[in-house]
Formats: C-alpha cells, structure tokens, sequence
C-alpha cells in the first residue's frame, strides 16, 4: 500500500498542516503583541503557559470521545476553530482578551490532534510509523510555515493584519473535504480498532517515557516561543527572525521524517540517544552565534527526532486506545512546553533572555539519558523486526 495515494491519509496530513500553522503563529506575534500590550517576559510565558495547559487536559478528553464515537469530521472543525481564533490575536485590545484568544485557538488544536494522530496511526497498517512520520511532519512543516509567511503578512500590514491570515484555511478546508470524501478503497480503510496485545511495563519505563515527554519539549518549546524575541535582542530584523525560526522549525519536521526511517532500521533507543546528545553542544553553539542561520535546521533536526517515536511509545502502553494515548502524549509534550516556558520566563525577567535559554541547553541530554531506561521489548524491537511496528496480529 502506498500510503502517499492514501486520500484519507493525506487529508489528515494537510489538515495537521493547517492546524499547526496557526498554532506556530504566536510567537512571531509577540515581536508586536509585547510592546503593544507592554508585556513582560513573564507575562509572554505565562500565555503560552496556559495555553498549553488548556491544550494539555482538554486533549485526553477529546481522546476519549474520539475513541468511544470515532468523531470523523471533528479534526476539520477543529481546524477552522484554531484558524479563526489566531486570526484573531491581532485585534487583542488588553492582556486579557490576548489570553482569550490563544485559549480559544488552544482548545481548537486540543480538539484536533488526538483524532488525527489515531486516524494517521491507525491509517498505516503495517506501515504506521511510516503513516505517523507523514502526519508529524505534515503539521512540523506547518508549523515551521507558520512564523515565515506570518512574518510576511505582520511587517506589511501590523497586528491587525492577522486577520488575513485565515485564507489559508478558507483555502485548504474544501481540498481536506474532498479528498476525505475520496474513496481509497477497501484494503486502505483507516481501521480505529486495532488488534493489540496489551504489554506490562515496569515503573523504570513508564518514569523514563514520562521524563523524556517533559525534558525535551521544554527545551524545544520554551526556545521556540522566545526565538524571536532573543534573536530581537541581537538586532536581527522581524525578517531575518522568522527566517531563523522557520529553519528550526522545517529542521524539526526534516528530524522526524529521519527518525522514522532510521528507527526502522538501527531501532528507537539509538536515534533517541543519538539525537538528543548530539542536540546539547549544538544548542549551545547556537546560542553563542551572533546569527545563528546556519545552526538552526541541524538544532531544529536534532530536536525534533524524538517526537513521534514518543508517541508511538506512548501508544503502545495503551493499545486499542490510541486516540487517548495520543492525547495524553501530547498533552505531556504541551504542558511541560507549556510550564517550561514560563519558567524560562521567569528567569529571563530575572538574569536575561540569554541566561535564560542557556538553562535549556542541559535539557536535551538528560533527556537522552533518561531514554535508556525504556526497554526495547516495548515495542518489540528485535533485530530483525521494525522499531516502531506497534500493532500485533
């Protein structure tokens, strides 16, 4: 099965796609948002902290609904719910209202991820981590598109511009409609009720997969939503920030789509480990470059490797519960992003945004060593099976 003719799957992928556009947008719109609301570092952090926090519990609700109901369409009301709430930023008249807002978009993209990670998985057969790394970087190269073309559209026509942002959803939308109504035939049915074989797992493995769901999108979280403020202090134009911060990004979704693949063939625990190790010096070499260009799609690589290895993981502690395992995954990766960010924040309002980051340097590599706590036999990784082949006969 060729899953790139899989309609339903590519549907899913460009609906993450535009799902995480929107949701990458903030950061770019804090560059405004902050002299405009006369924000401080901690109030920044604090936004995104509650955003992720919405988006973190409200996820395995949605995954369990999703699970019992098997709401098909919701991803696409999600969608344009998180569209129309960051096209909306702009016009945030005071804290408050800014905050409305990104929780809106927050429980949008909360309602959507859940469903669309389990109908992705589910989507593959034999094939899921393959079907998994196409919606992962569908949404990572979303996400990654986000501060780049938002970058564009906010130095042209300022905050309220934001609003011209949501015609790329208006756009996308009937394309997703029309290839979900796309047949792909019997033998590619998105089958949400796998055959699993549960699997007991000791207090050092689930410790160690909850450490590595913490560690590492702390550090990739909290640098994102302060990259373009930090690179403003170097006085880097708007631009050139949402250059760099799309390079991170794209090198995020480029990391994934090679973790899957190598994961397949040299088994998780080395591409974890390896990954995240190699993520710390060139962390901190990127923030020692007056322009770190160059450094920020191999950080972006480095960084974004263990995502969706973490959540097929995370699926295989519950099977014939993907949907919320994907929700509680995720919501782990957004809270910890989330309270990172505002600790980040924190130290930034007291030492510097500089100090500050250079606390996330450390994160990448005790998450690395957390990882060899995970044994192998949890997703039955053999020598000569896949690394991420979850589903049992």
């Amino acid at each position: 099965m060729n899953l790139l003719k899989n309609p339903r799957l590519l549907a899913l992928a460009l609906s993450h796609f535009t799902n995480d556009f929107y949701t990458s947008l903030l950061p770019v719109m804090f560059l405004l948002l902050v002299p405009a609301l006369g924000l401080s570092y901690g109030q920044t952090g604090l936004v995104v902290t509650l955003s992720t926090a919405t988006s973190s519990l409200t996820q395995p609700i949605f995954g369990y609904f999703s699970d019992r109901y098997h709401l098909r369409y919701l991803t696409m009301v999600a969608v344009l719910w998180t569209a129309a709430s960051m096209s909306l930023v702009g016009y945030s008249e005071n804290y408050i209202s800014l905050i409305l807002f990104v929780l809106s978009a927050a429980l949008g993209s909360a309602a959507f991820h859940p469903q669309g990670a389990m109908a992705a998985g589910m989507g593959g057969g034999k094939k899921r981590s393959t079907a998994m790394a196409i919606f992962a970087v569908a949404g990572n190269t979303g996400f990654a598109v986000g501060p780049l073309i938002g970058g564009m559209v906010l130095a042209q026509t300022g905050l309220r511009g934001s609003l011209w942002l949501i015609a790329l959803a208006l756009f996308t939308l009937p394309v997703i409609l029309w290839l979900s109504g796309s047949s792909p035939g019997k033998e590619q049915e998105i089958d949400t009720k796998p055959k699993v074989r549960s699997r007991n797992i000791g207090l050092l493995a689930l410790a160690s997969l909850s450490l590595l769901l913490m560690l590492r999108p702390w550090a990739d979280l909290a640098l994102v939503n302060f990259l373009a403020l930090f690179l403003q202090t170097r006085n880097l134009p708007l631009t050139l920030a949402s250059q760099i911060l799309f390079l991170l990004l794209i090198g995020r979704a480029l990391g994934m789509l090679l973790a899957g693949s190598l994961a397949d063939r040299i088994g998780f625990r080395l591409v974890l480990l390896g990954s995240l190790l190699a993520a710390t010096p060139v962390f901190y070499f990127f923030l020692q470059n007056q322009n770190p260009l160059i450094l920020a799609l191999p950080l972006g690589m480095l960084l974004g490797a263990a995502m969706p290895i973490s959540i097929v993981l995370a699926q295989t502690i519950l099977p014939g519960r993907s949907a919320l395992a994907s929700g509680l995954a995720f919501g782990s990766t957004f809270v910890a992003g989330g309270i990172g960010t505002a600790v980040t924040g924190f130290l930034a309002d007291q030492l510097g945004l500089l100090t500050a980051l250079y606390f996330l340097v450390p994160l990448p590599l005790l998450a690395g060593i957390v990882s060899l706590g995970i044994p192998r036999n949890l997703i039955g990784e053999e020598k000569a099976a896949p690394a991420w082949e979850v589903a049992q006969p």
